[in-house]
């Protein structure tokens, strides 16, 4: 009994922050009869133990006690009926033992002694684990969740406790959430369930879906991002969640979204009862935070990492180590933890592989590079030139192309570097343009991905066999490029012997493991490499056994990924070739290899990869690296993690609560969560390019203007931010920073005042990086931002509202000709003078679309002016007319549409030609009705005359038709084609379209010259 009340002494109320647990078989108390509080409503067996306990002042742990009922000890799990007078009830402390109660809370597994000693250490404080990889960390944390979503709650008791589990990648959202149901025990209203969110999972859910949501799950597992973005739009109340787990905590850095849910737990959290209603709109916000300033509720959950590796930067020295040490426990609001008594892992056999390293030499990239120049790069050009805007993007993307083509060729050889040319460059191509054309209104993709599959034909395919006749046959012939590199050979040695010894040797055909690459584009290369060296290996086994290779990266579409994970883990494939998206949490228990092909960045990585490695007797291949550096840097890690005197102290961590939270005043900085001066630009940028449309957001020159580059320090009159708004452009100055920082009384002049800065509200060792203006220019963004926010042009999400997407925003705030002017400015990849020549002779291509069309309306893509003329013509109307009008800025031009005797005035555009688009546009969504039962009386061209052209060219065994393309027309908006096919031609008629015009050329092949 002197025992009890010794932890009751130093416990606290709390049920687990009640000192350390102990195993209870001396003694047996009972206490009661104790009368539960009155209702209707039937009560939970644990919440009636729970009451009993406060009302006889036990601090013991809840699970320790036992509920005696009409003689009975009653299960945690039942309900007990209630009367409006109250419940008598009899509570006693059981002879339970730690290890018994923490077996109870998970089905199906015994947690070992060291996994009980971090769950232990969990329910003391907030605990950062550190354990290997393979050693349980997830079921340490099955352990926390089952027993918080089991305990009494003290804030908002009368909602479910739930528990957040936070992850780092896609892969791991539906892993966890896996091992959660299937390893923790029933709950007295049935099987945990697990909401999974990641990517766009939740993008349209408004505060009613994600309520329900909520009610109806027990653990919210997500992606970091997405869980952040829901805390800081008040979807997510935070006082509803007993517990948050960082699984790979170790990402929990600088402004990472880990780092930004645990600073968000660190403030004030909302007002008793959840969020309010209403969530995500500015005027719930400010009624929140208005409760929240008279009465503050910290947060009294509790956080778990989990980690394997708790650095994620460069390992240098110890002294570093502990100054990062308790930078995580700081912010963490946790203490690092390495159990007692981990079992030592088995490491597999480590190998250092070498290779020459000269296979590829700068000879070698001279001549692929010369065919790329004179043969692909030129006829991309050609192609380019053709395109008026967004040529910027078009080059951006072809050079990204070429630098990764270049990697594949010095990691690979040319056998790769034709494999990425002809599977891979156009697809990816197509992807980026795409991609780009959703927000870059301005530059008109349509028309070159329309004819990227032709491109493919004639071009890429041609050039791929360009590249094969430089393969080389001699390895002593310096006219050739070899075909493979040294590099890529040993690896394919390495994996057929271990292979053919795991056949052969073990008779084990489920022998399984995975290549690490670091580069994206060199993942698919290797694995249709691989892939074919395994096909043509003589020891290979039978065609039910074949090794089938498989590659997996974060870009693959996610149905792609599941198929490729499923895949893997049941050993239909047997060999991954994956980037860094599998390198940490993937669980493999069977694989029993891993090659890091590319070179190890850090310490981190070298333990997470080599983790993968499962199976007893492993291997591990490393090409780049010395695996002793590794070693000797992951003991530094585990010896800084395992000393306790280096750990933060508990004032400090209070310290770094403090400073989080001093100086900050809501609706001045930060405004509200997620909105200050450090997100400001960003939030600003892609508010733009979301309203104009601008790809890749908006920069500078367009929207900060630092005035006078001479002037002295702090002399910031003339300098502004401007930003595009429905009602035009939205200027914001220093005067709008000091109405919104205010002005407090001078201390040594109390008539006067001294107006506040930023600096006021960010802690003491806060610093604004970029110097002047660079810190000037995050400020006015700051006060854009909130500007945008309390006009209701940014929404909760911090992201553009359908009223800032308004077409009047792209009226009334058109881009400046110099700025579009600065997007094109030159053609990419060194452009020969001829095809500048064309460049200029050639003229305006079709506009893809109004610049300023509203999204909700039907709008036709393609050439517009174009399909006024062929519809008009079909009609056997007169042709349409186009009066031009500048607008009054002179930086931009309207134009009227006046056809079928109807006038219809367009958006204004930058250029005549846009403007000219915008009327044809703006005229066919009001008349087009006029002219379709015309249009319609056109006699139609065969169903796809272009196929059975081709059909007949394959049977005749003679090339395919060759397309050549004339524009016409008062202003060539349309195109004619022409058809080349058995030496005899073809002219189609005038279309608005390359692809109507090329059915239409085929068509008439096949009139004149089918038979």
């Amino acid at each position: 009994l002197q025992f009890l009340y010794l932890i009751a002494e130093r416990g606290g109320r709390r049920h687990h922050m009640a000192g350390r647990y102990p195993v209870m078989k001396e003694a047996v108390r009972g206490g009661g009869p104790v009368r539960v509080t009155g209702g209707y409503d039937p009560i939970r067996v644990a919440d009636a133990k729970a009451e009993a306990c406060r009302k006889l002042e036990w601090a013991v742990p809840v699970w320790s006690c036992a509920l005696r009922f009409d003689g009975c000890v009653q299960s945690d799990d039942a309900t007990l009926p209630r009367s409006p007078g109250g419940l008598d009830v009899m509570v006693e402390v059981r002879q339970v033992e730690f290890a018994q109660y923490a077996a109870g809370l998970v089905v199906g597994k015994t947690p070992r002694d060291y996994q009980r000693a971090a769950f232990e250490r969990t329910l003391k404080e907030g605990t950062v684990l550190n354990m290997g990889t393979g050693l349980g960390k997830t079921l340490c944390a099955s352990l926390a969740i089952s027993h918080y979503l089991r305990s009494p709650r003290e804030q908002q008791p009368r909602q479910r406790a739930l528990v957040m589990f936070v992850v780092q990648t896609v892969v791991l959202v539906e892993q966890q959430a896996q091992e959660i149901e299937r390893d923790v025990a029933p709950l007295p209203h049935g099987r945990v369930k697990c909401l999974q969110l990641s990517g766009n999972a939740a993008d349209t859910w408004d505060a009613n879906e994600w309520q329900h949501a909520q009610d109806s799950h027990d653990v919210v597992v997500g992606t970091a991002q997405l869980l952040h973005n829901a805390l800081v739009n008040a979807y997510i109340d935070i006082g509803r969640y007993e517990l948050v787990i960082f699984d790979e905590c170790h990402h929990a850095k600088k402004n990472s979204p880990m780092a930004n849910i645990s600073r968000w737990m660190l403030r004030t959290t909302l007002p008793e009862g959840g969020a309010p209603k209403g969530a995500g709109d500015k005027h719930a916000w400010d009624a929140a935070w208005d409760s929240v300033v008279r009465r503050a509720t910290p947060w009294k959950g509790r956080i778990l990492g989990l980690t394997a590796s708790w650095e994620l930067g460069r390992v240098d020295n110890e002294a570093d180590l502990h100054k990062k040490r308790v930078a995580l426990e700081a912010l963490l609001q946790a203490a690092l933890y390495v159990p007692p008594g981990l079992p030592g892992k088995q490491e597999g056999s480590s190998m250092v592989v070498y290779y020459n390293k000269e296979t590829i030499t700068e000879r070698h990239f001279e001549m692929v590079e010369k065919v790329m120049r004179e043969g692909l790069f030129k006829r991309f050009n050609e192609l380019l030139a053709r395109q008026r805007s967004g040529r910027q993007i078009l080059g951006e993307q072809v050079k990204k192309l070429k630098r990764q083509w270049e990697y594949n060729l010095k990691q690979l050889g040319l056998a790769a570097c034709e494999l990425y040319v002809e599977k891979a460059l156009i697809r990816a191509l197509h992807d980026a343009l795409r991609k780009a054309s959703e927000y870059a209104a301005y530059a008109n993709f349509a028309e070159f991905i329309s004819e990227l599959p032709e491109f493919q034909r004639l071009v890429v395919k041609p050039f791929t066999e360009e590249l094969r006749n430089l393969r080389q046959v001699d390895p002593d012939d310096d006219a050739t490029v070899p075909s493979r590199t040294h590099k890529l050979d040993t690896l394919c040695e390495h994996l057929l012997g271990l292979f053919f010894e795991a056949h052969a040797r073990k008779g084990n055909y489920s022998y399984k493991g995975i290549v690490f690459v670091q580069e994206t584009a060199l993942a698919v290369p290797l694995q249709l490499l691989l892939q074919r060296a395994f096909d043509d290996d003589p020891y290979r086994p039978l065609d039910d056994r074949r090794v089938r290779v498989e590659a997996y990266t974060g870009v693959l579409p996610r149905e792609k990924q599941r198929a490729v994970v499923e895949a893997f883990k049941s050993g239909k494939a047997r060999l991954l070739v994956s980037t860094a998206a599998t390198e940490e949490g993937f669980n493999v228990t069977d694989c029993a290899f891993v090659a890091c092909f590319s070179a190890v960045q850090q310490t981190k990585a070298f333990i997470q990869r080599k983790g993968r490695a499962r199976m007893e007797g492993c291997t591990l291949l490393y090409f780049e690296d010395d695996p002793g550096e590794h070693a000797r840097k992951e003991q530094m890690l585990k010896r800084t993690a395992a000393d306790d005197t280096l750990a933060c102290a508990p004032t400090a961590r209070a310290s770094y609560r403090q400073r989080v939270t001093a100086k900050e005043k809501p609706g001045v900085h930060p405004y509200e969560p997620g909105l200050d001066v450090y997100s400001g630009v960003s939030i600003v940028t892609m508010y733009v390019a979301a309203c104009l449309r601008t790809a890749g957001g908006a920069g500078d020159k367009l929207l900060f203007h630092d005035g006078n580059p001479q002037r002295e320090h702090g002399d910031t009159n003339d300098a502004f931010v401007r930003v595009p708004t429905p009602r035009g452009w939205l200027k914001i100055t220093y005067d709008d920073a000091d109405e919104l920082f205010g002005k407090l009384p001078d201390p040594e002049a109390p008539e006067e005042e001294v107006q506040l800065t930023i600096y006021d509200y960010l802690p003491a060792d806060a610093k604004l990086k970029g110097g002047f203006p660079g810190e000037l220019r995050k400020v006015l963004y700051y006060i854009a931002a909130v500007r945008l926010r309390q006009q209701g042009f940014v929404g909760g999400d911090f992201k553009a509202t359908d009223a800032a997407r308004h077409p009047d925003t792209r009226v009334k705030c058109p881009l400046p000709a110099e700025y579009l002017a600065a997007l094109d400015a030159k053609l990419p990849l060194g452009v020969p003078p001829a095809c500048e020549e064309n460049y200029q002779a050639l003229p305006n291509p079709p506009h893809s679309g109004p610049a300023y069309a509203d999204p909700a309306l039907p709008s036709a893509a393609g050439n517009h002016v174009g399909r006024l003329q062929e519809l008009s013509a079909a009609a056997g109307k007169g042709a349409p007319e186009y009066s031009m009008t500048p607008d009054a800025y002179g930086r931009g031009f309207s134009a009227k549409c006046t056809a079928d005797g109807c006038s219809v005035e367009g958006a204004p555009a930058p250029r005549q030609v846009s403007a000219k688009q915008e009327a044809a546009w703006a005229w066919l969504q009001l008349h087009a009705s006029r002219l379709a039962p015309a249009a319609t009386q056109k006699s139609p061209a065969p169903a796809n005359a272009v196929a059975e052209l081709n059909l007949i060219t394959q049977r005749g065994g003679v090339p395919q038709p060759v397309y050549k393309y004339t524009v016409s027309g008062p202003d060539a908006e349309l195109f004619v084609a022409v058809c080349d096919a058995f030496d005899k031609i073809a002219k189609g008629t005038e279309h608005a379209t390359k692809k109507a015009a090329k059915q239409s050329a085929a068509a008439a092949w096949l009139e004149a010259h089918g038979s």
